[in-house]
């Protein structure tokens, strides 16, 4: 009888160890899935902050230097300064930059993948000048126009230039006495922007000999002498295109007062190009914000400025 509940005592022990070791285990295998789990999520979350580093780096270098995102499309031929900066310190991550009606930037740290879209600088608001009433020039004048799409047929190195965007008119008046008079041309275009090269139907030449060559937005098949680089638009909202914003008093006081943004000056009328002249070369980050009636009367580098927007 003492054989049988001894028995009887060591099977329910070794059962009870049994499910306690089954238990453990399920506990422990439990616990290893759990810290797998944890381990991955860690590693996903590495690679996901990994590859929005990266966007935010490459948009980063766009704004700040100025350049324009096509420099990122040949990941071979990238600029030094945004592979060091921006690639070569995260480890496995790749940048690719796609184009079909907007830019796509595509951001690959191992099994995971971001985008970022950016509008294609060819439908935002265009021109080295804008502006959204009537301009006059005096003098002798050449203008480096902004850079537009591709032209479609021709040699990859022909782009669709801007140089004066205008809702209103546009008036070029010769006087070998303001200006450049050593100029060939009284006013002529730039053809060149960098590797890119204007076509040439918007390219504009206009001689010393016509004293006086104006466009009308709303007649501008009536001015040959202006080619495609002068760009009519009588429905542009030039404020709006520019901040995303109204342009009513109070979005202008609010964006005008920000010293981030810009340097704000009260012009009378007569010291316009010593304030453009003196700013634009050595501030890099911010514009110029001018209140008031501006001449523009001494030399000024449209190149060099990029002042491109005129309320």
């Amino acid at each position: 009888m003492r054989k049988q509940s001894g028995v009887i005592a060591l099977m329910t022990t070794s059962l009870l160890l049994v499910v306690a070791l089954v238990v453990t285990m399920g506990v422990y295998k439990t616990s290893l899935y759990e810290i797998k789990r944890a381990q991955n999520e860690v590693e996903s979350r590495k690679n996901y902050w990994s590859a929005d580093g990266l966007l935010e780096c490459a948009l980063g270098y766009l704004r700040f230097s100025g350049k324009s995102i096509d420099v990122l499309e040949d990941a071979s031929n990238r600029p030094e300064e945004f592979t060091a900066g921006c690639i070569s310190n995260r480890g496995n991550v790749s940048l690719t930059v796609s184009q079909d009606t907007d830019y796509v930037l595509t951001a690959t740290s191992n099994t995971n993948t971001l985008t970022r879209t950016m509008a294609n600088g060819v439908n935002q608001p265009k021109g080295a000048i804008q502006v959204s009433g009537g301009l006059e020039m005096v003098g002798t004048v050449t203008i480096t126009p902004s850079v537009g799409a591709k032209v479609a047929g021709q040699p990859a190195d022909m782009f669709e230039c801007t140089s004066v965007r205008f809702s209103d008119s546009f008036t070029f008046r010769y006087d070998s006495q303001k200006g450049f008079g050593g100029r060939e041309y009284g006013y002529s275009t730039s053809s060149v922007n960098g590797e890119k090269q204007c076509h040439s139907d918007y390219v504009t030449i206009i001689g010393k000999d016509s004293i006086v060559a104006s466009i009308d937005a709303s007649k501008p098949t009536e001015s040959p002498e202006f080619s495609k680089d002068f760009l009519p638009d009588t429905k542009m909202d030039l404020f709006k295109e520019l901040f995303g914003v109204a342009g009513n008093k109070q979005n202008v006081t609010t964006i005008s007062d920000d010293a981030k943004m810009f340097v704000k000056k009260v012009v009378n009328g007569t010291d316009c190009s010593s304030l453009i002249s003196n700013h634009f070369p050595d501030e890099k980050k911010r514009g110029l914000w001018l209140v008031g009636n501006c001449e523009i009367s001494g030399s000024v580098n449209e190149s060099d400025t990029q002042a491109d927007a005129s309320y």
